[in-house]
């Protein structure tokens, strides 16, 4: 099979755990074309150690393997991936999963996608449905759904349905809360608005009482209907009643006489009828 490109060696200097994704990427490749994977568990280490390379070889003999499991080809693939990629610190991992609680203000979904990812690192297994439900229930900020669930036992879908609704009805209610408040600021604003016409209103009024007097002709000065104080008086220029001197009329008939006069060289013809 000389057409069967060969897989480079497995490096252990560098990024060691990349190293070894891609040697193993490489070489799953390499075995099914020459069909190694067919063949029994010896031959396959064989292959296996062929392709890694010299330095790999050398390590094969320090590995902590059994006799019976130096002949198992998973067990083998399985030593050389922990020496690359060293299992991480289940105990700090699952710390850092239980120290997980929901942030004030922190949406319920980002909470949960937080939690399912830290818990892939925690080496769950099967029970990893129940721990992310248990850290949910204790560690959401809403303290009286976290009482009503712990009343009930409830599985996880149950407690993200729970979780769910009752972050969309504080949600809805807030909104309700905003109109309503709205609402209440358009209605003072409106009653706020009424009440400067009705003072502008009542100031008018007053205005227009004050400006309910007017410029008599009888006395010259300014007041009320009814409120002359010319009135049973008699005028000192024509001796006649209810009005002042001032306002006399004959006093400005006799002003228009006497600028005619001026005016038609002495002729008084025109100013005598005024008298008539």
């Amino acid at each position: 099979m000389e057409f069967v490109k060969k897989v480079d060696d497995l490096s252990f200097d560098g990024n060691l755990a990349q190293n070894w994704r891609s040697f193993k990427r490489q070489y799953d490749v390499f075995e099914k074309a020459i069909e190694a994977d067919k063949k029994k568990d010896e031959p396959r280490i064989a292959v296996f150690l062929n392709a890694a390379g010299q330095e790999a070889v050398e390590i094969f003999d320090t590995l902590e393997l059994t006799e019976e499991h130096r002949k198992s080809f998973k067990h083998v693939v399985e030593a050389y991936e922990n020496l690359c990629i060293p299992k991480k610190n289940e105990v700090y991992e699952r710390f850092i999963f239980y120290s997980r609680n929901q942030k004030e203000g922190e949406k319920f979904d980002s909470f949960l996608v937080n939690l399912k990812k830290l818990a892939k690192t925690c080496e769950f297994g099967e029970t990893k449905n129940d721990m992310i439900r248990d850290r949910i229930v204790m560690g959401i900020t809403d303290k009286g759904l976290q009482e009503k669930m712990l009343k009930k036992k409830v599985t996880l879908d149950e407690a993200i349905d729970q979780c769910r609704a009752t972050e969309l009805a504080r949600g809805q209610s807030k909104d309700m809360q905003r109109d309503k408040e709205s609402e209440f600021s358009i209605h003072e604003v409106q009653k706020q608005f009424k009440k400067k016409l009705s003072l502008e209103s009542d100031s008018n009024m007053t205005k227009s009482s004050i400006k309910g007097t007017f410029k008599c002709n009888r006395c010259n000065t300014n007041h009320s209907s009814g409120k002359c104080p010319a009135y049973g008086k008699s005028c000192n220029n024509c001796k006649k009643p209810n009005h002042f001197a001032v306002s006399c009329r004959m006093k400005r008939i006799k002003s228009i006489v006497t600028n005619k006069k001026d005016d038609d060289d002495g002729s008084d013809q025109d100013g005598l009828s005024l008298f008539d």
